[in-house]
């Protein structure tokens, strides 16, 4: 009777059965390096209704599940139990500091049972981030104007411009190392016909931009500008820094002295005689070759805009500082009974702002004419074919 109660016992022996689990992991590195990266947050969700066998919806579509942080080789495990039979999928939540988060790529799978033979069934997938750009972009402008309109023949393009590390530029990934070290020149910038230049693809630090070579008819700007170009986000992928340059152009007076060239040792200064310039590059040129003065725009050569200086009772006149460039200068306003000097040129290619020129000695020759003279009949008009008649010359000025 005992015995076959324990045969009776043995037929009724439960045998226990653990069901198959999801090991989902991620792994993140640099779309350049291929270094895994730290930081980067993922999340991990449901693809759809995840329901019970009454049909009754325990966890909805799109439903966080669990957040899997990456470590320094740049892997992450979740950890969560998930149900066999579901759809699931595992999108970056937060890009590692320094680099754009990964919105295109999502990793789906779907849990289902597979055979009695695996304890787990492995998920796992590698995300890759491009690290945020930075861009610098330079302004030059006239310091006087504050446009990027230059003066004279002076320019704002080709001016040269070095860009330099303030402090050591790190890889954002950790593990490549310093790129540059504090005062290395990274990049240089060459500015265009508006005075401006960009450089691009940098990574992001502490730089300085300081001019190499000022462009035609300036002066260099000797100032250091200062840029941080640090991170703004994951969803910023490029931090985008602006700096203005101003620079002086050069500028330099021209001087004259007048004087009439009557042959005499002491000669007359000549006080009254007026002097108009015209940048040479800006005057129109006519078919035979002359400068069309009539539609050309004189230069500002004197005080409160004045476009024409006199001479004083020396003979003296100075202009005002010019831009760089080169003008002609033509008397425009002559004293009486004298000729106008030939049209000259003016270059200006130093920055002496209060040192005029050395002057120019100009002399007007006095005024020539021959006299002809033929007697009239009042009457007929015809000429009067009579020798030996005299005339008398009067000067007016000093009658």
């Amino acid at each position: 009777m005992l015995k076959r109660r324990m045969a009776d016992q043995r037929q009724h022996e439960d045998f226990l059965n653990d069901r198959q689990r999801a090991e989902v992991s991620v792994v993140k590195r640099d779309k350049d390096t291929s270094n895994g990266l730290q930081g980067g947050i993922f999340g991990l969700y449901a693809a759809g209704d995840m329901v019970n066998a009454d049909g009754a919806a325990v966890v909805a579509k799109d439903t966080l599940i669990e957040k899997a942080v990456t470590g320094a080789e740049g892997t992450a495990k979740f950890t969560a139990d998930l149900p066999v039979g579901f759809a699931y999928y595992v999108k970056e939540i937060q890009a590692p500091d320094k680099y754009i988060r990964n919105t295109e790529d999502v990793y789906s799978f779907d849990f289902c049972y597979t055979n009695d033979e695996e304890a787990k069934v492995i998920f796992s997938h590698t995300f890759f981030n491009e690290r945020v750009d930075a861009a610098v972009t330079l302004y030059k402008k006239d310091a006087e104007t504050d446009t990027n309109q230059p003066q004279g023949d002076a320019s704002l393009e080709n001016a040269v411009y070095g860009l330099y590390a303030r402090n050591d530029i790190v890889h954002p990934d950790g593990k490549t190392g310093v790129l540059y070290k504090s005062g290395e020149q990274v990049g240089t910038l060459t500015t265009d016909k508006e005075g401006k230049a960009r450089i691009e693809n940098l990574y992001l630090g502490e730089y300085f931009v300081k001019e190499i070579t000022p462009p035609a008819g300036y002066l260099a700007d000797e100032n250091e500008y200062d840029l941080v170009c640090s991170y703004e986000g994951d969803l910023v992928a490029i931090v985008e820094r602006d700096c203005t340059s101003p620079e002086q152009v050069k500028k330099q007076p021209f001087q004259i002295i007048k004087a009439a060239n009557n042959g005499e040792t002491d000669a007359e200064l000549l006080k009254g005689a007026g002097f108009t310039a015209y940048l040479l590059s800006s005057l129109p040129v006519k078919e035979d070759g002359s400068y069309d003065f009539s539609s050309a725009e004189p230069a500002v050569i004197g005080e409160n805009g004045a476009t024409e200086i006199f001479t004083d009772e020396k003979g003296y006149a100075v202009s005002i500082p010019l831009p760089f460039g080169t003008y002609l200068v033509r008397e425009t306003t002559t004293p009486h009974n004298y000729k106008p000097v030939d049209d000259f040129i003016v270059r200006i290619t130093e920055h002496k702002p209060t040192e005029p020129q050395v002057w120019r000695v100009l002399l007007d020759d006095e005024f020539t004419a021959k006299l002809k003279i033929v007697k009239q009949d009042d009457e007929t008009k015809k000429a009067v074919l009579a020798a030996g008649t005299e005339f008398k010359i009067y000067d007016l000025d000093n009658f």
